[in-house]
């Protein structure tokens, strides 16, 4: 993260691709999602394209954990449209080349299942040991994130 606030000047100069500072911003905003800096984290989700599905993975996310179930939704569903876009072609060339795009889907499936029980949960009151389910970020989507 550090790295990134200091190189940020940089990344933003006209002589550099424009890719990659939303690149960058998306990496950040994973690393800040990891150390549980969540102001950082909406600082550089703010800068990550949202016409990309890691956009709409990434503002679904921040909306989930301020309880906005309604912009969750709406930014998992951008989040689908967008996967579908490329998804039945890359399957016709491999399923390699598929494998992302997969488990993309399969991270939004999960971040709707977490939304549909902090939906419940709140409800029923028992908010703090879902705002804990919050706070520390599932491994395997991580993992699966970083793969992609």
């Amino acid at each position: 993260i550090e790295l990134c606030d200091k190189s940020w000047d940089a990344l933003s100069s006209n002589d550099v691709d424009q890719k990659l500072p939303k690149k960058a911003s998306s990496l950040a905003a994973k690393a800040a999602w990891n150390l549980g800096q969540w102001t950082r984290f909406e600082q550089y989700v703010e800068r990550v394209d949202d016409n990309r599905m890691e956009g709409a993975y990434l503002r679904a996310v921040l909306s989930l954990k301020g309880n906005d179930f309604e912009k969750t939704a709406k930014y998992i569903d951008l989040g689908r449209k967008l996967v579908d876009h490329t998804f039945g072609a890359l399957v016709a060339e491999s399923y390699t080349r598929a494998y992302s795009d997969m488990v993309k889907v399969q991270q939004l499936a999960e971040l709707e299942e977490i939304m549909e029980y902090r939906k419940q949960a709140l409800n029923q009151g028992i908010s703090k040991n879902v705002h804990n389910i919050m706070m520390a970020p599932n491994a395997r989507i991580n993992d699966a994130t970083e793969a992609a």
